[in-house]
């Protein structure tokens, strides 16, 4: 006589088969889901403080900020004087654009969104002119703001 599954354990097996797969195909979205926002997270921290760090690099080689021009105005756009030349910060749609006189390059990567933009001039402290600039990166779900205070550096 030949040994066979019967139709019951066939089905009891199909069963428990279905809810394991079931099981582990909610783990492992979940995973993927844990996986992409930490992602973009980072993308949003990552390009924040590329753009801040940019920004401090050319601020601290003007030799002049024409934009905004004084003390307790607030611009969309910063104007620097660099090398005799003019660097501008400034949005276009959701990507933060420097333009010099060779070039117009986006900052922020592709995935990410700029918005609010915002240059205050403080005044001089120690005789060099200083700014607070603030932004707001975005990618996805995922919002941070970055804000920071420079200064000219003194020749």
């Amino acid at each position: 006589m030949k040994k066979a599954f019967t139709l019951i354990e066939l089905l009891i097996f199909m069963g428990i088969l279905a809810a394991l797969l079931g099981i582990l195909s909610q783990i492992l979205a979940s995973a993927l889901a844990v996986q992409v926002e930490s992602q973009t997270a980072s993308s949003v921290h990552s390009d924040g403080r590329y753009l801040l760090s940019r920004l401090t690099y050319d601020v601290r080689r003007a030799s002049n900020i024409t934009s905004p021009a004084s003390a307790g105005l607030t611009s969309p756009t910063l104007t620097l004087t660099i090398s005799g030349s003019p660097y501008t910060y400034a949005l276009s749609g959701t990507d933060l654009q420097l333009t010099t006189p060779s070039s117009t390059d986006n900052l922020n990567s592709f995935a990410t969104q700029v918005s609010a933009f915002s240059v205050s001039r403080l005044g001089n402290s120690n005789g060099e002119p200083t700014i607070t600039v603030s932004f707001t990166v975005t990618d996805r779900s995922v919002s941070e703001n970055f804000q920071t205070t420079i200064s000219t550096r003194t020749n």
